[in-house]
C-alpha cells in the first residue's frame, strides 16, 4: 500500500493507512466518508487510487490462475479458467 501511494504523492497519508490496516483490497470497497477520514481528500485523488488498487488486486487474482507443472526438465504453464 506504502508503493501506491508514494506513486500518487500520497505518501504523506502512509500512517493513516498503516494505523487503519487498509490494504488495496480494502480500498476498493471504501466509501467517500472513508477516504476522507484516512485524508483522501479530492474525487481525482479517490478515483487515481481506487483505480490503482482495483488494477493491483485484478492483476493477482489473473497471476493466481496461472499454474506452472514441470515435468522431465519440460516446463508447461497452464491458465485456470473459472
Amino acid at each position: 500500500m506504502d508503493e501506491i501511494l508514494e506513486e500518487l504523492n500520497l505518501s504523506s497519508l502512509k500512517k493513516n493507512f498503516q494505523d487503519n490496516k487498509v490494504d488495496p483490497t480494502d480500498v476498493l470497497s471504501l466509501t467517500e466518508e472513508d477516504f476522507r477520514s484516512l485524508g483522501v481528500q479530492t474525487i481525482g485523488e479517490r478515483a487515481r487510487l481506487r483505480q490503482r488498487c482495483k488494477n493491483l488486486v485484478s492483476g493477482e487474482l489473473e497471476r493466481s490462475k496461472v499454474c506452472c507443472i514441470t515435468i522431465d526438465n519440460q516446463a508447461t504453464t497452464y491458465r485456470l479458467e473459472t
